[in-house]
């Protein structure tokens, strides 16, 4: 076996055995583990240098896909459609507040420093949603109410929605100029509507299916393939591909609601806890080595940029304070403020868009890409604290 091989076997062992060391003490202390995964991804790439970024950076696309897909798709199969389908209004409301006062506050931030308006916009839309990667798993974890848990994760779904619409509106003005707010805005409610759609269909449809073949072997490696192809039928029609997948989680993780919504009496269940469990290990593995790769690509070349995310990452806590506060009046959600702000971790979409920047090579692309990393950490530990500090002192940590 060669040095690389025997290498690369460690290296995989240890980020499994990390992974699971973080997950088990998260349920003992109430300490999330992701910093430790995008620290060991630290050390293993920039520190130690033992995997280099050009040697896996052919896997991101499909490693950060996959975590977008089964992490979703986990969060789904746990959530209740009816607290769901109450809490989507407060969700959108929160998803747009704290997507309008990030993207302002760190666009009237870079304009200090000397930024043209667009670019700080730019940099804006890039980090202002949160990473349902990162707080999905987290939410679950922690005793809270079904809404909370429904309005947090429709949030940090449908954020992905305007980041990704409003990075590529941002930088079509940079390069032509000119903006038409009416297809922007057309674009995003066909992705939503598109995506909700294909992901209730074909959650009702598979249903029915695994009723029949759910005693066969590998039928859940079916689901987890139907899965996949839902999300790339989204994304090929125009949907949002994580809209559809969380929707087709949510409809197979409530099936005795959706066969009374259509009328139809079943005596045996189609997902058991078995199915729950296999996804679950999944989603696990692959949120692991998502985290540890995040840690593989910080690269800070200006050491000012630390400086600037650290700002910025502050104001992205007042500003998803303001935003809770505006959006939880009149509601049962006032309650649990607190840990709808701490849950405002950057990961993903932040990752993927800075990534993009660079292939467009516009100005400030490695610097906003650097900011854009130090802003992932800044916010994982805050998220990190603020979620150990509230389970600490209200002992709402599930057993």
């Amino acid at each position: 076996m060669s040095e690389i091989v025997s290498i690369s076997l460690i290296a995989i062992s240890i980020v499994i055995i990390i992974g699971f060391l973080s997950s088990y003490q998260f349920g003992r202390t109430g300490f999330p583990g992701v910093l430790f995964l995008i620290f060991l991804g630290f050390v293993f790439g920039p520190i130690l240098n033992v995997i280099r970024i050009e040697e896996v950076a052919i896997f991101a696309p499909y490693l950060t896909v996959l975590a977008t897909i089964l992490i979703l798709f986990e969060g789904g199969l746990e959530m209740n459609i009816q607290k769901t389908i109450r809490g989507t209004p407060r969700a959108l409301l929160l998803t747009l507040l704290v997507f309008v006062f990030s993207t302002v506050a760190v666009a009237l931030f870079m304009l200090l420093l000397g930024f043209d308006i667009l670019y700080g916009i730019l940099l804006g839309v890039m980090i202002s949603g949160n990473s349902a990667a990162v707080i999905i798993p987290i939410i679950h974890r922690i005793k809270v109410s079904d809404e909370t848990i429904a309005v947090v994760t429709l949030e940090s779904t449908l954020n992905n929605v305007f980041n990704i619409v409003s990075f590529f509106a941002v930088v079509g003005i940079i390069t032509a100029g000119q903006l038409n707010v009416l297809v922007v805005a057309q674009d995003i409610a066909a992705r939503f509507s598109v995506g909700a759609i294909i992901g209730i269909i074909i959650g009702v449809f598979w249903l029915t299916v695994l009723l029949k073949i759910k005693r066969e072997t590998f039928a859940y490696m079916l689901t987890i393939a139907v899965l996949l192809l839902s999300y790339y039928a989204s994304e090929y029609l125009g949907g949002n591909g994580a809209l559809t997948v969380l929707l087709f989680g949510i409809v197979l993780g409530n099936e005795k609601e959706i066969f009374r919504i259509i009328h139809r009496d079943v005596e045996e269940i189609a997902i058991d806890e078995s199915m729950i469990r296999f996804e679950s290990e999944l989603a696990f593995l692959i949120r692991t080595f998502f985290f540890v790769y995040i840690g593989l690509t910080i690269n800070i070349t200006n050491y000012m940029t630390i400086v600037y995310g650290i700002i910025i990452s502050i104001l992205l806590l007042l500003m998803r304070i303001s935003a809770t506060f505006f959006a939880t009046i009149g509601s049962s959600l006032k309650n649990e403020r607190q840990t709808i702000i701490v849950v405002l971790s950057r990961g993903l979409s932040e990752a993927v868009l800075s990534v993009l920047l660079l292939e467009y090579g516009l100005p400030y692309s490695t610097m906003f890409q650097n900011i854009a990393f130090i802003v992932i950490i800044i916010t994982n530990i805050l998220c990190t604290i603020g979620i150990y500090t509230l389970t600490k002192r209200r002992k709402i940590l599930l057993s």
